[in-house]
């Protein structure tokens, strides 16, 4: 909802969700929508397969993954579809590893 309008935003153009206090910042390819939600809620409700939680204020969608590496520091950077780059919390490690496992970056 902007200016008393509503969006309606397909999930498959979702790149990426960011927490920013009390809003949760939905970027697409050509623009961000603020949401009142909390990142715990919206991750409830997504497919775990594919939006992964990699840090206390991110939740990405894989399908706009282009790559994902170990930095070091129990850190993973995440570049995505459209070039930005997102660094992992690191106590995200081992729940990113076993995802890239089950489900690798194409």
């Amino acid at each position: 909802k902007e200016k008393g309008r509503t969006y309606r935003v397909k999930l498959k153009d979702v790149i990426y969700v960011r927490a920013e206090s009390n809003y949760l910042v939905i970027q697409t390819k050509d623009r961000h929508y603020l949401l009142r939600m909390t990142l715990n809620m919206l991750e409830s409700e997504v497919d775990p397969k594919r939006f992964m939680r990699m840090h206390r204020s991110y939740i990405v969608n894989m399908a706009h993954v282009r790559s994902v590496r170990y930095s070091g520091n129990n850190e993973f950077v995440f570049t995505m579809s459209n070039g930005e780059r997102i660094v992992s919390g690191r106590s995200y490690k081992e729940h990113i590893a076993k995802a890239l496992q089950e489900n690798p970056v194409q």
